[in-house]
């Protein structure tokens, strides 16, 4: 029999997987990128892999949704903020601090890659809307 593994666990084991991916996707792109790669970053094994995600498609979106969860948060922020002066000051921080973090330009990558490949992928392109609607 198998250890429990607890909610907070497996949320943290996800996240590690998908940074590690992310940098490989946004590095070597997509189609570059095998699940072997992945799990060398991760050091975890190839079935540890698939306990979390079943390929590496799936990865990929899950990547794209938690990028999408972060953006709609970040646009509640905004919302949140009183007056105009507030938001253009919340903006101007969101942008300035992202000039120089290595994270953002991660994120133009993967952006990039990403609508590359849901470009030429139909079913990717499904899935997409999937996330956007249930998010």
């Amino acid at each position: 029999m198998s250890p429990k593994i607890s909610e907070e666990s497996k949320t943290q084991k996800k996240s590690y997987i998908i940074g590690n991916a992310m940098k490989l996707f946004s590095q070597k792109g997509f189609v570059e990128t095998s699940m072997e790669d992945i799990v060398k970053a991760t050091g975890m094994s190839k079935g540890g892999i698939y306990n979390y995600f079943k390929s590496k498609e799936e990865i990929f979106l899950a990547i794209a949704e938690d990028r999408f969860n972060k953006r709609h948060r970040l646009i509640e922020n905004f919302e949140k903020s009183t007056t105009s002066t507030e938001k253009v000051k919340n903006y101007i921080q969101w942008i300035l601090g992202g000039l120089f973090d290595e994270d953002t330009l991660l994120n133009a990558r993967f952006t990039f890659e990403f609508w590359s490949v849901v470009s030429r992928n139909p079913e990717t392109l499904v899935a997409t809307k999937k996330i956007c609607i249930i998010s």
